[in-house]
């Protein structure tokens, strides 16, 4: 007992002179040393890298996702424009009527919300107005027939899968040429309802009401 306690006296009266004499007691923790500049630099190089190759994969997949939005817009539409001609005799909705109606305003009742019309990788100058409508997506102009023109029937197209109704496009009607804004391409809405995206236009034929 007199040893152990001779050696812990001994212990704390080298401690005290180790604080009256300034040294710091030993740390347990270890000291890492930090980077050097040539270190942080290569780190730095190699982040930029990653970065060049992971943002175009982040853009394509942004766009992916509206293109899939867009082709569900386009699908409510089209949906709407199917019910709208059961309901009326089998006719499509003329472009303009006295009430200077457009197909949008006409698919009103079927079509609930107005943000339909817009597609997300659209541009301002996309944008159509029509009687305080507005949208950037356009009809095929095969079917918006102006009065005193009788409006175009179901019936009379031949080619129901094939034949366009509605697309990307910068203007209310539809001519041969859509807007290309999904990776070069243009998403459709046909005649059946069935929504496609394509990277070319399709053929002449396929916006002609019957057929080539």
């Amino acid at each position: 007992m007199k040893f152990t306690f001779s050696s812990r006296a001994a212990r704390s009266r080298k401690a005290k002179v180790r604080r009256k004499s300034g040294c710091p007691a030993k740390s347990r923790r270890t000291l890492f040393p930090g980077f050097t500049l040539i270190e942080l630099l290569v780190v730095i190089a190699i982040i930029a890298i990653l970065a060049t190759i992971l943002f175009p994969v982040f853009a394509r997949a942004r766009e992916n996702a509206r293109r899939s939005s867009c082709q569900s817009n386009l699908k409510n539409i089209g949906l709407g424009m199917m019910q709208y001609v059961q309901d009326y005799d089998d006719k499509y909705p003329l472009a303009q009527t006295d009430a200077n109606v457009s197909f949008a305003e006409a698919l009103d009742t079927y079509v609930k919300s107005k943000q339909v019309y817009y597609c997300p990788s659209a541009t301002p100058d996309d944008l159509w107005t029509w009687n305080g409508w507005k949208g950037d997506y356009g009809m095929n102009e095969d079917f918006t027939a102006f009065p005193p023109e009788p409006s175009i029937k179901l019936s009379s197209v031949i080619k129901t899968a094939e034949t366009v109704l509605f697309a990307d496009a910068n203007g209310y009607e539809l001519g041969n040429t859509p807007d290309e804004r999904h990776f070069d391409g243009s998403n459709y809405a046909y005649v059946d309802g069935h929504v496609k995206w394509h990277s070319e236009i399709p053929d002449s034929c396929n916006f002609n009401v019957e057929g080539c």
